[in-house]
Formats: C-alpha cells, sequence, structure tokens
C-alpha cells in the first residue's frame, strides 16, 4: 500500500506541480481503498449475521449456543462500525487534503462537490468560488439541487449496526419464549 505524501506549502516555497500531481493521485487512491474497505466489509457483516440466524434458527440449537453466536455478532458488528466511522474521518481527511492541493494546481474538482454537498443557504459563503467562475458556470453548478444526492452514506449505513442489533435482540427473545 502507498503511503500518504504530504508536502506542507509555506509561504514562498516552491513545489514542483508533478510532485503535486503524485501527491493527488496517491490520496485518490487512498480514498478509494477506505470506501472499499467500507462496502466490502459492510457486506461481509451483513452476509456473516444472515449466515449466522438462519443456522442458528433451527428449533435444534440452544438458547445458549444462539445467544453466544448472537453476542459475538453484535460485538464484530459493533467494533466494525467503530472502525468504519475512522476510516470515513480518514478519508474526509484526505479529500480536505485533495481539495487544498487542486487550489495549489488551480482546479476544482473536490470545490465542486463540497459545494454540492452544502446546504444551499450558506454554501460559498466567502464567495470565492463564485468568483472564480463565470455567471453561467456558477449557474450550472447550482442548478441541479434537486437531483444531487448529497453525501451521507454514512447515515444511512448506521442503520446496519442498529438493525443487526434489533434483529438478533428478537430473535434472542423469541428463541427464549421457545417460538422460533
Amino acid at each position: 500500500m502507498k503511503c500518504l505524501l504530504v508536502f506542507l506549502v509555506k509561504e514562498g516555497a516552491t513545489v514542483g506541480r508533478a510532485e503535486i500531481i503524485e501527491e493527488y493521485k496517491i490520496a485518490l487512491d487512498q480514498v478509494k481503498h477506505l470506501e472499499n474497505n467500507i462496502w466490502s466489509s459492510s457486506g461481509f457483516i451483513s452476509f456473516g449475521n444472515i449466515i449466522s440466524l438462519f443456522t442458528y434458527s433451527s428449533k435444534e440449537s440452544s438458547f445458549a449456543t444462539t445467544f453466544i453466536v448472537g453476542a459475538f455478532s453484535i460485538i464484530i458488528t459493533t467494533i466494525w462500525w467503530g472502525m468504519c466511522k475512522r476510516w470515513w474521518d480518514i478519508q474526509h481527511t484526505i479529500l480536505l487534503r485533495m481539495n487544498h492541493l487542486e487550489r495549489l494546481m488551480d482546479i476544482r474538482i473536490q470545490s465542486y462537490i463540497i459545494f454540492r454537498d452544502s446546504d444551499p443557504q450558506t454554501r460559498d459563503s466567502d464567495g470565492l468560488l463564485k468568483q472564480e467562475l463565470s455567471k453561467k458556470e456558477y449557474y450550472e453548478l447550482c442548478s441541479y439541487d434537486t437531483s444531487f444526492h448529497l453525501r451521507g452514506v454514512q447515515k444511512t449505513l448506521k442503520y446496519l449496526p442498529i438493525s443487526i442489533i434489533v434483529i438478533w435482540s428478537i430473535f434472542f427473545i423469541f428463541k427464549l419464549l421457545a417460538l422460533v
């Protein structure tokens, strides 16, 4: 795995465009890698819990065995959720760095995404992006607000661990009452 190179640029210091582009590429690879970690691990967690529920839903499995497997699943899911939040924090820090690198190279990919993700009432409060774009470009950037899907995968994915805990809890209750 590549290391993220960080070039600290002070006023008056010069860093070549090639080095900045290389750091940007490495950062982009890191963002993709973290995103892949989050989605592939969420699939693994989901699949593992579904298989566990089906495996231990038979009347032959004891409550103690089911409870141990369920508790283990809940613990693993909770640990996974903590790891995901950390991965997102790292990913957003890298995206911020990419935004800084874009400013150095005078490109605006991340700036556009951040602009579109922000609240229309407060976006571009300093007016920097509006100053840098033509009126037509700025209008185009603002005009798709109704169809732009805001970031927020974290908000949606947070229901996975909650769902797993609720489903296992209901399953425990049914198993305890010998309804399953």
